[in-house]
């Protein structure tokens, strides 16, 4: 559910990046980032259900682990 937002919220972002890129120079910077955060948000997901883990589960985890 919340790659599937994220997923939705990226491509929408990077659609209106696009058409106001040429207007805006940083725009294209910020497509970019959008895009490599997806791509890490997608990378991380995958690793987390190798672990057998949903995303909230893994959450918990990595936070008793900082504390």
């Amino acid at each position: 559910m919340r790659e599937e937002i994220l997923r939705e919220t990226t491509t929408q972002f990077s659609t209106d990046l696009q058409e106001t890129a040429a207007k805006e120079p940083f725009l294209a910077v910020l497509r970019e980032l959008a895009q490599a955060y997806h791509a890490f948000s997608a990378y991380s997901a995958a690793h987390v259900r190798q672990l057998g883990l949903t995303p909230a589960q893994f959450d918990v985890i990595a936070t008793l682990g900082n504390t």
